[in-house]
């Protein structure tokens, strides 16, 4: 019988494009209010919750990876929207990396 906890893997993709200028301060408000849910819920279910975080405008770019959710940082510092959009290349990184956390760990 497998006593372990149950471990959750929870992925953000940010659009961090030009076009998200305006909304940096409710994208910010919005990911922290999501993680503090996350945290909460984390210790009330007595189970671990992991996060990765990217973000995409020219290129995409892994800025959390594979953290507790108790320990995330706020975004604040790591989302500074500008540039293009590059969603495609973000989601797929995202997926190729996520494969990965298994072999890592």
């Amino acid at each position: 019988m497998n006593n372990q906890p149950y471990k959750n893997q929870i992925c953000f993709v940010l659009d961090a494009s030009g076009s998200m200028s305006h909304l940096r301060e409710q994208v910010i408000k919005l990911f922290n209010s999501q993680i503090q849910h996350l945290s909460q819920k984390s210790k009330q279910m007595d189970q671990e919750t992991r996060v990765t975080v990217y973000k995409f405008s020219n290129d995409a770019e892994n800025v959390v990876f594979d953290v507790d959710v108790l320990r995330t940082p706020n975004i604040k510092e790591l989302y500074d929207p500008s540039g293009s959009t590059a969603l495609l290349d973000c989601t797929i990184q995202a997926i190729n990396d996520l494969h990965k956390i298994p072999q890592i760990y």
